[in-house]
């Protein structure tokens, strides 16, 4: 299995069929992932923390892999997310771009840039011209 295959079950496993048992079977213990909180998340259970809240918000959650780069151990991809959104049923989608280190068929270390603006909005929790309004100095709240 190749690494993209991989982060391919990972992206199915975690994600679409909710199943936390696969953040331990392919997460090494001392994994840091990069870009999902205000910290790094250090291993499994934090990882699982982000998961369960990224799942409370959507659901049917689908990742696309648009484009994607192997280098050894490395995998770069930009990959497009849609999901539902659990409390009103709209859809929500938005890009990503990942890198994620595997050794032996395991994540190591993962660097994310996820476009949770986006996401934010979609969902109402910001509202739609959010980018617009900070990027001119505007506060929003």
């Amino acid at each position: 299995m190749s690494n993209l295959d991989v982060i391919r079950t990972w992206f199915k496993r975690v994600y679409a069929d909710e199943d936390m048992s696969a953040v331990d079977e392919m997460m090494e213990p001392a994994t840091d992932a990069h870009g999902l909180a205000d910290h790094p998340l250090l291993g499994p259970e934090e990882f699982k923390g982000f998961v369960r809240g990224f799942l409370a918000l959507l659901g049917n959650v689908d990742i696309h892999i648009d484009k994607s780069l192997e280098h050894g151990d490395w995998v770069h991809m930009l990959i497009s997310i849609h999901a539902t959104c659990r409390a009103i049923g709209t859809p929500v989608n938005f890009p990503a771009q990942i890198m994620v280190r595997v050794i032996d068929g395991v994540i190591v270390e993962g660097h994310n840039t996820v476009d949770f603006l986006s996401m934010f909005s979609q969902r109402g929790l910001l509202p739609d011209d959010a980018f617009s309004r900070c990027f001119s100095g505007i506060r929003i709240g």
